[in-house]
């Protein structure tokens, strides 16, 4: 949801100084979903190596850190290498996150806190 509600902004040469072109927004829209496959799939092992709560403390603020490279840079190549690295860190965060709330939740609210991370 955040690309499409920034694209009307960035590809507007009027707004600011940044503008992507028409094959950088194809960038822009997919990498933090490609970013966030390769994270899926790297997160298993880093949850059975590290656990779940190391994990997630360990990818806060490389989120963090993105976000705020995402929202100060001045470059194109500087916004697309935020979005994949959101996307990494995203897929990563959102599996230790899952997993981490069905350990620690008790029975009864299990079904809605992993609801919630789903939503």
């Amino acid at each position: 949801a955040f690309s499409g509600i920034t694209l009307p902004q960035l590809t507007d040469p009027q707004t600011n100084d940044l503008f992507l072109n028409q094959s950088q927004t194809a960038f822009f829209g997919s990498l933090g979903y490609l970013g966030g496959a390769v994270g899926c799939c790297v997160s298993a092992p880093l949850v059975v190596k590290l656990g779940r709560r190391v994990t997630l403390l360990v990818t806060l603020p490389i989120i963090v850190a993105s976000w705020l490279s995402l929202a100060l840079s001045q470059t194109v190549w500087l916004i697309l290498t935020s979005r994949t690295i959101l996307g990494f860190t995203n897929g990563i965060t959102f599996t230790a996150a899952f997993l981490y709330t069905i350990e620690i939740a008790h029975k009864n609210i299990r079904g809605i806190l992993s609801g919630i991370i789903t939503l």
